[in-house]
């Protein structure tokens, strides 16, 4: 336990270093000593807007990146002379890109979780095209889905009887545009 709560410290201690080391350094060679300060404040004050921030596979790789992109952001603030509040932009451009980024691979690895699953469930799922197959490829297909007798039942009436849109609202009580939806969802799910 006291190990991994020294590697967690060492962690922080070096992500700090190198990040003002990072603003320091061409807060120094550019003479932008307030812009780089105000810059580090901002950073850390903005990004608690946002819940997630993207993050490499490896510290080291973070840091670097990090590192790089705190030289480059000091450098491109415009003098104070000009601008004493562009690195506020700067500072939520960089953690709205962060964040974005950190969302894109949530949903990334959510919908692979999702493929895995479906695939664990229904191994022996192949596509089926619901406009010219039987009725007993239907009823299974639904059966492997784990679809409700009523879903079952309306998309034979559906796909394999080919009832109209007016006969299945008059079959199910319901208006017309519920039946053109619910033969979409039906195609959707049937067709994975």
């Amino acid at each position: 336990m006291q190990l991994i709560n020294r590697i967690r410290i060492k962690n922080i201690i070096l992500s700090i270093v190198t990040t003002i080391i990072a603003i320091i350094v061409p807060a120094f060679i550019l003479n932008k000593y307030i812009e780089g300060v105000l810059f580090f404040i901002g950073h850390w004050l903005i990004r608690k807007q946002y819940p997630k921030q993207y993050s490499f596979s490896t510290h080291y790789l973070c840091r670097l990146v990090t590192g790089v992109v705190f030289f480059l952001s000091v450098s491109f603030i415009l003098p104070l002379c000009f601008s004493l509040f562009f690195t506020i932009p700067l500072n939520y451009f960089i953690s709205w890109i962060s964040y974005n980024k950190k969302q894109a691979d949530y949903f990334e690895v959510e919908c692979e979780q999702l493929r895995d699953k479906i695939s664990r469930i229904c191994p022996t799922l192949k596509p089926l095209n619901i406009n010219n197959c039987t009725e007993d490829e239907l009823v299974k297909r639904c059966k492997l889905l784990k679809m409700t007798k009523h879903a079952t039942e309306m998309s034979i009436n559906i796909f394999v009887k080919k009832m109209t849109i007016e006969e299945l609202s008059k079959t199910y009580f319901i208006n017309k545009r519920s039946v053109i939806i619910h033969k979409a969802r039906l195609k959707k799910r049937l067709q994975l």
